[in-house]
């Protein structure tokens, strides 16, 4: 039990440091006249995913099949690797 608490409070901050860093690149990329906005998407996109993918993956688990949880993995996958072999300018 230990264990689980130690890498869950590994993988909390983790996602901070994400967010954290998101949030810098917004404002280091985008116009002081618009950051707001750019800034709003953001916490509106960590806001629906926190409260309802913790619903949504309730609902699989105990509705269909735990196994179901992990459908969207190979998406995630392949798009990450398209990101990372991206160049940009």
């Amino acid at each position: 039990m230990i264990q689980l608490i130690v890498f869950r409070a590994i993988q909390g901050m983790g996602g901070g440091g994400v967010l954290t860093l998101a949030m810098i690149i917004i404002s280091d990329v985008v116009s002081l006249k618009e950051r707001g906005k750019y800034q709003g998407i953001t916490g509106v996109v960590v806001v629906l995913s926190n409260s309802c993918g913790p619903i949504i993956g309730g609902l699989l688990t105990e509705r269909v099949s735990w196994r179901w949880c992990f459908v969207s993995c190979p998406s995630r996958e392949m798009t990450s690797a398209d990101d990372s072999t991206s160049t940009y300018p």
